[in-house]
């Protein structure tokens, strides 16, 4: 996996030290055929622990504060305030599937997260 970090040169430099944004490459996860190999989609017929592998490694590559609110991607105008439209998301292994194309948060901590397809 690799770190592309997103630059905003037009934001204020206060704005800058609290937002982090950017975009991963599909190579060096666990997942196999199809879905090689950093797969973090869970929507897809890819191996569950795979994907959660893949996550975990993530998570603790970029030393996150939380479990990202994964969101899947409906190609729509949907944009949701996580935690709050989401209290019931706990981490990786909930079952609730968060739909939109868009999150935000005023929350320190919290993990915003929207997958793209990979031809991105």
């Amino acid at each position: 996996m690799t770190w592309t970090s997103a630059k905003f040169p037009y934001l204020d430099d206060s704005v800058n030290l609290r937002v982090v944004a950017g975009t991963t490459t599909r190579t060096n996860g666990v997942s196999k055929g199809t879905y090689d190999s950093f797969n973090l989609a869970t929507h897809v017929e890819d191996d569950l622990q795979h994907v959660h592998t893949n996550r975990a490694f993530l998570r603790d590559h970029l030393s996150l504060p939380s479990e990202p609110y994964w969101l899947n991607q409906t190609h729509s105008n949907i944009v949701i305030e996580v935690p709050y439209e989401y209290r019931n998301y706990q981490n990786a292994e909930t079952l609730t599937i968060i739909e939109a194309d868009a999150s935000y948060t005023k929350l320190a901590n919290h993990v915003c997260c929207v997958m793209t397809a990979d031809c991105l």
